[in-house]
């Protein structure tokens, strides 16, 4: 009788061992789920950082492309009454019948767009692979960028060029101030609202770069904070 009842014991906690085991397994396998999906989500954050990254400078690169081109052209828009602390915007191109052209407004100080032009972008945009990708095709969201030109003050040209020569027809060197502001979103321009929801992590990534330029020898028009 005691025997029996002893076996009986033994099949009772040997029960509730495997139980526990089972409750283990399952939590462990539900851990190792959990870090495996913030892994992935990580990486999908991480990839879209560098992406963002990679973005603006190729804001950059259109931005100080074209103002060392087109600076004699697009100065002169600054070159008016109260026009001093104007600022040049210039957004990332689109595909116009064949040809990649990008928008640059000027606006004032206190943020008001003055005028729009359409430009043609440098050719890096209109032929080989499409610089900016094609990660709207696979994944619902798009790159683009804004580069806000700056700063604008008159600066000494890089040796080799006469000074004095450049003064007298009105031409010089103008130092530039880029900040180009890169973001992949599923709206080209996501508002402030957007930007501060609670996935936006997951839905958006912004990188914003900076630098200083010397453009020149240009014409001076323009060329003042």
């Amino acid at each position: 009788m005691g025997q029996r009842f002893t076996r009986k014991r033994q099949r009772g906690g040997a029960l509730i061992v495997t139980v526990v085991v089972l409750l283990a397994l399952l939590a462990v396998g539900m851990m190792a789920m959990r870090s495996a999906t913030q892994n992935m989500s990580s990486s999908g954050n991480l990839r879209l950082s560098i992406q963002a990254r990679h973005v603006a400078e190729i804001g950059l690169y259109h931005a100080v492309t074209l103002m060392n081109r087109q600076a004699s052209v697009l100065l002169p828009l600054r070159d008016g009454p109260g026009m001093e602390w104007s600022t040049l915007k210039i957004q990332s191109p689109v595909q116009d019948a064949g040809a990649a052209r990008g928008r640059v407004d000027v606006y004032n100080r206190e943020g008001n767009r003055l005028s729009e032009r359409t430009m043609a972008a440098p050719p890096f945009f209109s032929s080989g692979p499409a610089p900016l990708g094609v990660a709207g095709e696979a994944t619902g969201v798009q790159p683009s960028y804004s580069v806000s030109v700056t700063g604008f003050q008159p600066w000494t040209c890089p040796p080799g060029h006469d000074e004095r020569t450049l003064r007298r027809n009105g031409q010089g060197c103008c130092l530039m101030h880029f900040e180009s502001r890169a973001v992949i979103s599923a709206d080209e321009e996501p508002n402030a609202e957007q930007l501060d929801d609670r996935l936006a992590a997951e839905l958006f990534a912004e990188h914003t770069m900076k630098a200083g330029v010397v453009i020149g020898p240009i014409t001076m028009r323009g060329c003042r904070r």
